[in-house]
């Protein structure tokens, strides 16, 4: 995997936090980052029981991207989001506890963010 260590990125960017595997927006990353150099950082958070990549999912990662194990402690996570001084969040989901604590982190620090989930309403009442 190509990145860079989440306590390496620089200050100032929109940040997106979403897991690994990249699943159906790994491309769509690759592509944003073509687009705009420099705007964005890919976090994915990765799983132990979501490492195994189907076919659509390998490939390259952006190159302003870290990937951080599932066991990676909250609070250091969060000092990182503070010391990044993010101007913005992506989230995409809230079912991983760094997920689930950035956004609260995000709310209670009124960083800006966007919630990206793709969990709908029957999942939701059934779950």
């Amino acid at each position: 995997m190509r990145g860079v260590l989440v306590d390496d990125i620089g200050p100032g960017k929109t940040l997106w936090v979403g897991e690994y595997p990249a699943h159906y927006v790994r491309q769509m990353h690759l592509e944003f980052e073509a687009m705009r150099p420099g705007a964005m950082h890919f976090i994915y958070i990765a799983n132990s029981d979501n490492l195994k990549e189907r076919s659509y999912e390998r490939g390259e990662l952006p190159s302003a991207s870290s990937v951080v194990d599932f066991s990676y402690p909250v609070g250091k996570f969060l000092r990182t989001l503070k010391k990044l001084q993010a101007n913005a969040l992506i989230v995409t989901g809230y079912n991983r506890r760094l997920l689930a604590a950035t956004l609260l982190w995000s709310y209670w620090k009124r960083v800006k963010f966007c919630f990206w989930c793709d969990t709908n309403l029957l999942i939701t009442l059934s779950g």
